[in-house]
């Protein structure tokens, strides 16, 4: 049986405590959501009223992870960016909105280089996170950057880049990683026949005390195609007995509490009856 809060991303079409409570009822004890709409510029914070409704909800408790995700429309790796600035005003609302919830943090894309230099990429991305980090001082929420599986110009497919971007930010308690398994799929890691090996290296390289959540994703490309493609827990290219053993391997090596959050398409079952098959293998 497995342990780990396990959950999906759910809409607030039907505001933040909808988005609870419909993922309570899916059997879920955590959940991912956009705060505001991830293809708009528009800011949207998260009322008194809206997290006192979260907060006081009877059933709070039994969720045991928050995880919101920022906007599609920020790329950190492009320049060196103001703490003015769109994309760092906006994660700098959603780990403050993530907290007001009760929330862990915000999931941030790596981002793409375009047409610079690796390395110059590499440096804004730095830049940029730490300045999001002093524009959020005192915001006891973090921000947990993710793995890409190495589409274009994607940065961080790579785990030893990930792990080196990692490093030189430097501050650990306050920035986590997140582990995309379908994305770490596209990009050569073979979850597939070789789970326990890719959670070795994902520990040794990074170290699983900093895995802030696992996006857990099978994949409707093959490995190591580079193509960020997601499928429904068991019917892709990863398949359920893979993504076991990868949840079995994070076990073994203390990461029991570690959320896991599926960005599944529900065409072949919906999320309550995937989650139920993972809870359950």
């Amino acid at each position: 049986m497995i342990k780990n809060p396990i959950g999906a991303h759910y809409s607030i079409k039907d505001g933040y405590l909808g988005a609870f409570k419909l993922a309570l009822s899916d059997g879920a004890d955590a959940l991912q959501i956009f705060a505001k709409s991830p293809a708009s510029a528009k800011f949207r914070e998260v009322t008194k009223e809206e997290a006192e409704e979260v907060l006081n909800w009877e059933d709070r408790k039994k969720i045991r992870s928050l995880i919101i995700h920022g906007s599609y429309l920020i790329n950190l790796a492009e320049k060196e960016l103001g703490v003015d600035s769109y994309q760092i005003k906006s994660l700098a609302e959603d780990m403050r909105n993530a907290k007001a919830l009760g929330g862990d943090g915000a999931v941030v894309h790596m981002g793409k280089s375009l047409d610079q230099p690796n390395d110059k990429a590499q440096g804004n991305f730095i830049k940029n996170i730490k300045t999001l980090l002093k524009a959020t001082e005192g915001v006891k929420a973090k921000i947990i950057i993710e793995n890409t599986a190495g589409q274009g110009t994607e940065m961080g497919h790579d785990l030893n880049e990930l792990a080196d971007i990692y490093k030189k930010i430097g501050d650990t308690e306050r920035v986590k990683v997140c582990i995309d398994t379908a994305h770490a799929f596209g990009a050569g890691y073979d979850i597939s026949n070789n789970s326990e090996g890719v959670i070795t290296e994902i520990d040794r390289l990074i170290g699983i005390k900093n895995i802030g959540c696992i996006h857990l994703n099978d994949s409707k490309k093959p490995l190591n195609s580079r193509v960020d493609r997601h499928a429904d827990i068991g019917v892709g290219e990863i398949g359920l007995k893979g993504l076991i053993h990868f949840v079995e391997a994070l076990k073994k090596i203390g990461g029991e509490d570690i959320p896991l959050i599926l960005e599944v398409p529900q065409e072949s079952a919906d999320y309550a009856s995937q989650i139920k098959k993972i809870r359950e293998a």
